[in-house]
């Protein structure tokens, strides 16, 4: 129950759902097809990176020193094409064949 009051907080703040306190209603706020699996995962995600970096690396070390240099550039595309695809993609598109 926390994780999800947690999850429907952070969608209602995205102003992806709406919430009606008198009939215990919870939807959409806007339409299926303006809703973005992208919109879904900034709303809920903590951090927006997909990968992280490890900070302390050993720059005496040959790898250790080029490495961050390497990942973070195979890292950016991995980013950019995942939130291309997650934004193309909308709730409209999920949900079309069970409802």
């Amino acid at each position: 129950p926390v994780l999800v009051r947690r999850l429907m907080s952070r969608l209602k703040k995205a102003k992806l759902i709406q919430t009606s306190t008198k009939l215990g209603v919870t939807g959409l706020a806007r339409k299926a097809e303006d809703i973005s699996l992208l919109d879904v995962f900034l709303a809920v995600e903590d951090h927006r990176d997909l990968f992280a970096i490890h900070s302390d690396t050993n720059l005496e070390c040959p790898v250790g020193a080029k490495i961050e240099g390497t990942l973070k550039h195979l890292y950016n595309n991995i980013q950019t094409a995942t939130e291309d695809k997650l934004s193309s993609i909308t709730l409209a598109d999920i949900t079309k064949d069970f409802i």
